[in-house]
């Protein structure tokens, strides 16, 4: 279920990429959108998941209705959504690295993985400023790109390649989690995923 979940909520920004620029009638999101909320209720956890289907079905709708052209109202709900979503990530992780407080990736290492040592804290202090500049840097590059760059490459890199990203710091990270500590067991990708879905991280 949670992977199903994941595949759904990664085709979402894609598709509204595609309807966005004009590849199709905007209503047809309606369908997908339906199904994803459908499964997070079903599924009883995650119901932050609900917000971008919720949001962009609305503003599909909406914009039908007052005859308002549909592709760029998504378009524009895609935006708001990753500077959103992101800003809060980054401004939230960034401010639990505030002197004398235990971040917030410290604390997610120190839940899920029964082998984590205190001597680890500094290196997982590191992470969650390298994953306080990314989230911040996406909404810096997507507010250049949105200012100087043509509709298709903003909406190229707020739909299309922002979870490739993700996907490559989380891969990154694990990589380098694995030179400096060779000899322990490592939480894999799916039980970061499960932590963060369930609200563990906060």
């Amino acid at each position: 279920m949670t992977i199903l979940l994941a595949a759904l909520a990664l085709l979402g920004p894609p598709l509204v990429h595609g309807l966005g620029l004009g590849h199709g009638e905007v209503l047809w999101l309606l369908p997908f959108l339906s199904l994803q909320i459908m499964l997070v209720v079903w599924h009883g956890k995650g119901f932050w998941l609900c917000i971008w289907p919720l949001a962009t079905g609305a503003t599909a709708v909406g914009a039908t209705l007052l005859g308002v052209d549909g592709r760029v109202a998504v378009l524009v709900t895609a935006g708001i959504s990753h500077a959103v979503f992101f800003a809060m990530l980054g401004l939230g992780l960034g401010a639990s690295l505030r002197a004398g407080k235990m971040d917030l990736v410290t604390r997610l290492a120190s839940q899920i993985d029964p082998h984590w040592r205190p001597e680890m804290a500094g290196y997982t202090r590191a992470v969650a400023l390298a994953w306080t500049l990314f989230f911040l840097a996406q909404c810096l590059i997507s507010a250049v790109l949105v200012l100087t760059a043509p509709r298709e490459i903003w909406s190229l890199f707020v739909n299309v390649l922002d979870p490739p990203l993700v996907a490559a710091m989380f891969l990154a990270e694990y990589a380098i989690r694995r030179w400096r500590f060779p000899d322990h067991p490592h939480v894999g990708l799916l039980g970061v995923v499960r932590a963060v879905r369930d609200g563990r991280m906060w």
